[in-house]
């Protein structure tokens, strides 16, 4: 029998799968990673190189401008011993508005910009009042439809506030004419009251165009479906640049498309932002379950009001200043925020092809007659190998990944983060990668 070259002992990891189950959330491979790599720097007293290329942390260092806003904002009156507004500070949320008009091209007043935890906290907020909305005015939908795959996350949060959900594998309709007629035999069955999908998608970094989020927005208003649109990586389909204010191209948006949206805005990705925690909701002026329905009061009070009352009463003050400051230097075209977050692309594409020369295959490869975009994820697969088998096997090599079923693929595969792989380590990944391929070619 030929000896593998497993750099951590399978019967490692099998002890902590055994010991608290198969992971089944991003953070519990995160934990799982953690355990071994504890254990074998205890047992061999040095440092194993893993790589968690399960977490979609950024690497990218915070814009020393943003830091130095912040912290301007701390060391001002009124800022540490005063509660926040629960709907947003109102710089934030008037350069919120006018960043949405220059870089997306639609407007939305700033009064229905509201601030977030960060764009998971706004995603929630969203359901939560979407649901109350829908209990209140007695409509017996009960299901949101997400775009497969889909970030796990999504789909807890939906569950949590008590959605149905199905999904549509959108890779098999791409293209106007093909996602409409899928689209329509959908909502046509009247139990779907919401929409969600992430743009660039993740985990697989496709993007929608703009004809099928007209496509989107159109069967929306038709069907009064509420369509939530996750701009978590904001400018990142490197492909174009949509960093240039008032300036096409735009980031792509259902927004121009219909009246029954809203927009969650991440600060984590696209102006290296998570820790602070905070992000916007921005809510269409007109949004409604009916035609005769203007309810955006009812949702922005259910946001603003109830949500941030039942959640953290407001987002800590000194973020949202030091966001807001930032919007206006991205407004004013004095700062370009896609010049630091090239080095994702850059990392992608190394690491992508590292892949691909050791015998593995991008799962999802064509973007609507386009090659995928190198961006912060890409998606994997193995000649047979089921997700969870493919994940399984790369931990022994020392790579953490999410399988795809966790987000709800029909495919096999398994999701990469390159965020958190250094250029220094690129030639170690290359090793554990061959002798990945040296002990499963030909098996």
């Amino acid at each position: 029998m030929t000896t593998k070259h497993y750099r951590v002992p399978p019967k490692l990891v099998g002890y902590y799968l055994k010991k608290n189950g198969q992971p089944k959330t991003i953070r519990e491979i995160g934990s799982l990673c953690g355990d071994v790599e504890r254990r074998l720097l205890k047992k061999r007293r040095s440092r194993q190189k893993l790589f968690r290329m399960h977490i979609g942390n950024p690497s990218v260092d915070t814009p020393r401008p943003l830091i130095n806003y912040q912290c301007m904002a701390i060391n001002s009156p009124g800022i540490t011993n005063s509660y926040a507004p629960c709907d947003g500070d109102p710089t934030l949320k008037k350069e919120a508005s006018n960043f949405l008009s220059k870089f997306c091209d639609v407007y939305i007043p700033p009064k229905y910009c509201i601030s977030s935890a960060g764009g998971a906290h706004g995603l929630y907020l969203v359901m939560k009042a979407w649901h109350d909305v829908l209990q209140v005015n007695n409509d017996t939908r009960d299901t949101m439809l997400l775009f497969a795959p889909y970030f796990p996350v999504h789909k807890m949060q939906a569950d949590d506030v008590n959605f149905k959900t199905e999904s549509i594998e959108f890779y098999d309709y791409r293209g106007e004419e093909k996602l409409r007629d899928e689209l329509e035999r959908l909502l046509s069955k009247g139990n779907i009251h919401s929409i969600l999908y992430s743009n660039p998608n993740n985990p697989a970094w496709l993007s929608l165009t703009k004809e099928e989020l007209a496509v989107i927005g159109e069967l929306a208003d038709k069907y009064n479906v509420l369509v939530i649109e996750d701009l978590a990586y904001f400018g990142m389909d490197f492909r174009y640049d949509y960093s240039r204010p008032g300036e096409a191209p735009y980031q792509p948006t259902v927004a121009k498309h219909c009246k029954n949206y809203a927009i969650v805005l991440s600060s984590s990705k696209f102006i290296s932002y998570p820790g602070e925690r905070c992000g916007i909701v921005a809510i269409s002026p007109s949004i409604g379950i009916d035609s005769n329905a203007e309810l955006s009061p009812a949702i922005y009070d259910h946001i603003a009001f109830k949500g941030m009352a039942l959640t953290i009463s407001s987002v800590p003050h000194s973020s949202q200043v030091g966001m807001a400051m930032f919007l206006r230097d991205l407004n004013n075209g004095k700062i370009n925020f896609r010049e630091a977050l090239m080095e994702y692309r850059d990392k992608a594409k190394k690491i992508k092809n590292l892949f691909i020369e050791k015998g593995f295959y991008l799962t999802y490869a064509d973007d609507c007659g386009e090659p995928i975009a190198d961006g912060f994820y890409f998606t994997i697969s193995r000649i047979g190998f089921s997700s969870e088998q493919l994940f399984l096997e790369l931990t022994y090599y020392g790579i953490f990944v999410v399988p795809l079923n966790l987000c709800g693929s029909k495919r096999d595969g398994v999701r990469i983060c390159i965020s958190f792989v250094n250029p220094d380590d690129i030639p170690e990944l290359e090793n554990s990668l061959k002798l990945f391929d040296l002990d499963h070619t030909n098996e």
